[in-house]
């Protein structure tokens, strides 16, 4: 990955003053003459000498400028501020995700430390990074998501979460395989007896979340192949919402005999519309969510789900945002991560364990 022009300067700066070419008590050259010297804006020097004070490598003292500090004034630890950006907070396979960064930014040992906030275009999101004033972001987006609109912004931007960035996704990212886990348990179900498996997503567009997309391709393979019908927005992710939805399905002739929802949240209120409807789980449906929340093993019957490694990825994002910052990843090599979710077999499908996955 290339090191911007701020990180640069912040290391040429940091190596003159540690190497004591720079002696402590001298006054660093002014912002508007560095920027001078290395041909850039005023605005970029700014976050070169802001990291170095937030090192302690030096102090800006009113009316004599920047002042490089004592060596018993250094820090023996770096401090990043990074950013946190998540698109929509409501979801609930961020709020897991979201601990976990907070976790490890704690834990970290190099002083990290996290912010949070929520935005929700892409414009207002670039507008929010900028006010942050951080050493890095990381941004949790929604589906449908482009890096474009943040390459002009001066710091380093890591995205994460359960999106599914396309191959002209410009940036760096570490994200769960969403598709994957969907698509899996879409095929697991279809060889399991089902004949159709339905869908009920979260948002407005449906075509834009991962697991429409997965269920439409394990679908267009079989016999009956994919019925847009079949497929339902719940509009948010409250049980109730996803009552809803599943009272939806059920208006058809003829009602699917399993059910994808997008959280555990929706599978919850589609088990209690089958439920009112006395219809039987699994034995007339099969129902599965996504996220493992504490809800899907108290439902009766407990819930076949989807498991997201937010551990793992929380670490990977904590650990890839310090290598940028530190200038320990090799220039020109963008971050490509996609972790695997697990599948979580329970009472509520009627189905058997799946290579890779387990049984509960």
């Amino acid at each position: 990955m290339k090191e911007l022009l701020y990180q640069k300067i912040y290391r040429h700066l940091r190596e003159e003053i540690v190497s004591g070419s720079i002696p402590s008590g001298v006054r660093l050259p002014g912002v508007r003459e560095l920027a001078e010297q290395w041909e850039t804006s005023g605005n970029t020097v700014i976050k070169a000498v802001d990291l170095l004070q937030k090192e302690g490598l030096i102090d800006k003292k009113p009316g004599r400028g920047m002042i490089v500090c004592e060596p018993s004034e250094l820090r023996s630890e770096t401090t990043y501020t990074i950013g946190l950006i998540v698109q929509d907070i409501a979801a609930p396979s961020n709020a897991g995700l979201v601990r976990q960064i907070e976790k490890y930014t704690a834990a970290a040992g190099t002083g990290l430390s996290i912010r949070s906030s929520s935005s929700g275009t892409e414009a207002a999101i670039a507008s929010e990074m900028e006010k942050l004033g951080c050493s890095a972001v990381i941004v949790i987006p929604s589906p449908g998501i482009s890096a474009t609109a943040f390459s002009a912004i001066d710091i380093p931007i890591l995205f994460t979460g359960d999106f599914n960035p396309t191959e002209k996704f410009e940036g760096n990212f570490i994200v769960v395989d969403r598709y994957d886990a969907f698509y899996r348990m879409a095929v697991h179900l279809l060889e399991s007896g089902r004949r159709n498996p339905a869908y009920i997503g979260t948002s407005k567009e449906l075509k834009l979340e991962p697991g429409y997309a997965a269920c439409r391709d394990a679908g267009e393979g079989t016999r009956y192949g994919f019925r847009e019908e079949y497929t339902v927005s719940a509009g948010g992710y409250e049980t109730e919402q996803g009552k809803t939805a599943m009272q939806q399905l059920l208006l058809n002739e003829e009602y699917p005999d399993a059910v994808i929802c997008a959280t555990d949240t929706l599978a919850a209120g589609a088990l209690k519309a089958c439920r009112e409807a006395g219809l039987e789980v699994p034995g007339d449906i099969g129902i599965t969510g996504a996220g493992n929340q504490d809800i899907s093993e108290a439902l009766d019957p407990s819930l076949t789900t989807i498991k997201s490694p937010d551990q793992l990825t929380a670490m990977l994002c904590i650990n890839a945002v310090s290598d940028i910052i530190n200038g320990r990843l090799v220039a020109g090599s963008p971050i490509r991560v996609r972790l695997e979710m697990q599948l979580i077999f329970r009472d509520s499908s009627g189905t058997g364990e799946s290579d890779g996955s387990e049984w509960l």
